[in-house]
């Protein structure tokens, strides 16, 4: 379940990262499929709210693409992500 307030606001901006930058199967620039990474944003959100470190984060990352979709992950590209989910976590929640 989606939380509120600030939470809710990172929440959003999580999967907004993973729409717009993350995007391991390039669906990201057609809008009517916007809903592709909604399911992960709760288990990467719970991984940020717990402070894990970026390795962690991209591990899930890695398996999202790896079991979720069959992809081979892209770990460096994965690891900025995570490393820029934690900077945004700082910004809306602290």
């Amino acid at each position: 379940m989606k939380p509120r307030g600030k939470q809710g606001e990172f929440w959003e901006e999580i999967n907004r990262v993973l729409w717009e930058e993350w995007d391991p199967i390039s669906v990201g620039k057609h809008e009517w499929i916007r809903d592709e990474y909604k399911s992960y944003v709760p288990s990467i959100f719970k991984l940020l709210i717990q402070n894990e470190s970026a390795t962690i984060i991209a591990y899930r990352l890695n398996e999202h693409a790896r079991v979720s979709m069959g992809l081979h992950p892209d770990s460096e590209h994965n690891l900025a992500i995570a490393k820029r989910l934690i900077i945004l976590k700082e910004q809306f929640i602290g």
